[in-house]
């Protein structure tokens, strides 16, 4: 039979019968890497001197003969497209081959099958990329196909190196894509990654950090690790560490035991940390088993991210693994050549099809094979293969291979690579059991293009709640919460004086000494001071619950109201409480400076307009800022950490036209101030029942010397939040204080040593104060003052 199959191929074309396929099937049946010393006694096969891989390796090898067995007879029970095959004579004729799991054992059995049968049409296999990357050099140099079902280096996507190397299984960088797109789908921004440092690890450093920068991450720190030398591994968990990321992945082997152990010592593994495997977790069992209940708690809800061939999900595989148990095996087990390829009568009922050989490495043989045979009947439906085939295919292999197999839909790019919308990667969650060396859990989500998560994900430590990706430090805004409340007290302090000193004003208006001080205007001061006092609680709005940052583009709303709010009371403020002072100490000196003792009235309509005429000039001066060039709460970053999170800003009230707009605002009011005490010398000989001319002038000089001292410090205090709203709330605070002091305390005492005053008394006591001295006053003693001076 064997030799039939061998000359089928050169004289049956002539009679229109089938054209046979040699197929190589380098199956993974044992590891030359072993000899007896170290093999295991129950997996060494002394006649054939090898380290078998044992029945559930055999059973992954013998799903490629079932693919054959299917082709053969157009059987479309798990690929529809064998059923649409009538017009395409070819068979294949499966050759049994061993790949020993190595690159040298791989050639040498591909050499000898080329040898054996004349001409081989294509290769299936092998499975690791080490074997996988000489077989497919030696095959692309003489234009045959080979098509891996279980190599995954992206350096095997190399046309030059490899021009007929094609594969049904996703590229390490297709891995590489899912772990990344899974940080990204967390808004991860940082990673750090280990790897072993070989030809493996290496080339998916390489994928992840090409994938996540593509991605959209800003870096992902990558970290060699070199065998098992554990000092080695404790110098780079630690520089993992200093990097300050929370994200950390790794692709590793028994290493990857130790370096778990040490990335937990220094805190790095379990709450507010999430790590990602690639293709496996090797915490579980034998050697690698995690002994350490606290270590095994801290790393469940770690992540899995590997390649899945077969899946529950995907209909052509729930067909065969609802047919598994019933395989017919004597008749897979006629086409297999080799005696330690044939497998027991009862393979399918003692292996599992979702043990993960069989799931992964034998759906995507199966799915190899029928690749090759498909692609054979599309291009060469009744012709022999041309002895270029394996090239032609290759470079037509995005248009020629589209079909559904055990593993999806099968689709490959140019590079004769699984095209990234047909790759089922699977995300696991790890949940160690201590007592046991099962690692996983159940699936979690799937990946066709991108993640859809079937569950709510879980975090190390099983936390739902995502990790930072990076130690964010706490930003130190340098917010005056510290006088927060000193802020509202000294508000609380003015308000109470200002309602009791104006209340106290009303109860007294009939009083002499009340009426001759105008009541109107003692009432307008105590209103001035309470709107200029309001300054002090919009002082203190910042962005402290600012949790967007938008204070550090200007846009935080509170905080600018805030801004804005502070000016216009201040400035509204005080110019009603000056101003009230300011004309009121203008009429008296008016009426009592009277020249000629011409009669002088002048109406509070006119005092009221001085007034006006003061809150108009800050209300225009503000206004106009407040259309051109608004201040608005600007956050300034000071320093960051390397990832660019704030450790320490400033924030303050910020426009570029304010500093014109409040030096014209100071100015201002200072020549109010000025003017005011001017005023007030010339009255300095009317009675104080009057014009207070003293208590008005120390109330001026006060604010004076206040804003003198202030305006300074508050330019040396610019950046310094606390110290710099402490100076304007000490400003504010004290110009309002002083004036109430000094103008309501003087009346509350005269009004107490004089409760029975008259007006005619304050009248007759000014005039003889004055006499003399004022020019508008005569030789008789009479005062040209009118009656309309008080209220």
């Amino acid at each position: 039979n064997k030799w039939l199959f061998v000359l089928m191929p050169l004289v049956v074309p002539a009679f229109g019968a089938d054209v046979v396929l040699n197929l190589g099937l380098l199956s993974r049946i044992s590891d030359a890497r072993n000899d007896e010393a170290s093999c295991d006694s129950q997996k060494w096969v002394p006649e054939q001197k090898i380290c078998s891989m044992g029945d559930v390796w055999l059973a992954a090898a013998h799903m490629g003969f079932l693919a054959v067995d299917h082709f053969n007879n157009r059987n479309d029970t798990y690929v529809p497209e064998f059923g649409q095959l009538a017009g395409c004579n070819k068979k294949i004729n499966p050759l049994s081959l061993d790949s020993g799991s190595m690159g040298q054992p791989s050639i040498r059995a591909v050499m000898k099958a080329l040898a054996d049968n004349g001409k081989v049409h294509g290769f299936i296999g092998p499975g690791r990329s080490a074997a996988a990357a000489p077989v497919a050099m030696l095959t692309g140099a003489l234009d045959i196909v080979a098509i891996t079902w279980w190599a995954t280096s992206n350096r095997l996507s190399n046309r030059g190196e490899y021009p007929t190397f094609l594969r049904t299984i996703g590229t390490n960088g297709a891995c590489a894509y899912s772990m990344c797109q899974l940080w990204v789908s967390q808004g991860f921004r940082y990673a750090a990654f280990s790897y072993v440092n070989d030809a493996f690890g290496e080339d998916f450093k390489e994928a992840v950090v090409k994938y996540c920068s593509a991605l959209g991450m800003s870096q992902v720190f990558t970290f060699a690790i070199d065998g098992t030398d554990r000092e080695q591994i404790r110098e780079q968990v630690a520089r993992m560490r200093e990097t300050g990321v929370n994200v950390f992945g790794n692709a590793g082997d028994i290493e990857q035991k130790i370096v778990l152990e040490e990335a937990f010592k220094v805190g790095i593994v379990g709450n507010g940390t999430t790590w990602s495997f690639a293709f496996g977790f090797y915490g579980g069992g034998s050697e690698k088993k995690v002994e350490d209940p606290a270590l095994a708690e801290a790393l469940r809800g770690s992540f899995v991210v590997t390649p899945v061939g077969g899946s529950a999900q995907i209909p052509s595989w729930a067909k065969l693994v609802a047919d598994w148990k019933n395989l017919d095996v004597d008749r897979l087990n006629e086409q297999v050549g080799h005696s330690y390829f044939q497998a027991p009568s009862d393979l399918y009922t003692k292996v599992d099809p979702y043990n993960g050989e069989i799931q992964n490495a034998g759906a995507f043989m199966y799915d190899a094979v029928a690749l090759f045979g498909l692609a054979a009947c599309k291009m060469y439906p009744t012709a022999n293969l041309s002895d270029s085939f394996g090239k032609e295919l290759a470079d037509q292999v995005a248009t020629v291979v589209n079909f559904t197999g055990v593993t999806g839909r099968v689709v490959l790019d140019s590079n004769g690579d699984r095209a990234l919308e047909t790759i089922n990667n699977e995300l696991h969650v790890v949940d160690i059991d201590p007592t046991t060396k099962v690692p996983f859990q159940t699936l979690y989500s799937t990946y066709a293009g991108d993640w859809a998560f079937e569950k709510e994900l879980v975090f190390n430590g099983w936390t739902s709640v995502t990790p930072n990706d990076v130690v964010i430090p706490v930003e130190d805004k340098q917010l005056a919460q510290d006088i927060y409340g000193l802020c509202k007290a000294l508000f609380s302090v003015n308000l109470l004086l200002s309602i009791s000193f104006t209340v106290w004003t009303l109860i007294y208006r009939k009083h002499a000494i009340i009426r001759a001080s105008q009541t109107r205007f003692l009432v307008m001061i105590s209103c001035g001071t309470i709107v200029s006092s309001t300054t002090l609680l919009f002082l203190i709005g910042d962005d402290a619950d600012d949790v967007e940052g938008l204070a550090y583009k200007g846009e935080y709303s509170p905080a600018n109201s805030s801004c804005m709010a502070a000016l216009w009371f201040y400035g509204i403020g005080f110019m009603i409480t000056f101003g009230s002072l300011f004309a009121k100490m203008w009429r008296v000196n008016k009426l009592f400076n009277v020249k000629n003792l011409k009669r002088v009235n002048i109406s509070n309509a006119q005092l009221f307009g001085i007034c006006a005429a003061l809150i108009l000039l800050d209300t225009v001066i503000i206004g106009i800022l407040q259309a051109v060039d608004p201040l608005v709460y600007t956050r300034t970053l000071v320093s960051a950490t390397q990832f660019g999170d704030p450790i320490q800003s400033v924030g303050k009230c910020y426009s570029e036209s304010a500093e014109a707009f409040v030096t014209v605002l100071a100015c201002v009011h200072i020549a109010v101030l000025i003017y005011g005490n001017y005023i007030a010398y010339q009255a300095r000989n009317i009675s104080t029942s009057f014009s207070e001319s003293k208590y008005v002038s120390m109330a001026l000089v006060s604010n004076l010397q206040v804003m003198t001292l202030g305006i300074p410090v508050l330019i040396i205090t610019a950046d310094k939040p606390t110290s710099r709203i402490f100076t304007q709330s000490g400003i504010v605070f004290l110009n309002d204080l002083s004036t109430m002091l000094f103008i309501f305390v003087p009346k509350v005492v005269a009004v107490i040593k004089n409760p029975a005053a008259t007006v005619q008394s304050l009248v007759s006591a000014s005039t003889s104060h004055s006499k003399g001295r004022q020019p508008g006053v005569g030789t008789s003693g009479t005062s040209a003052m009118p009656t309309t001076v008080v209220d």
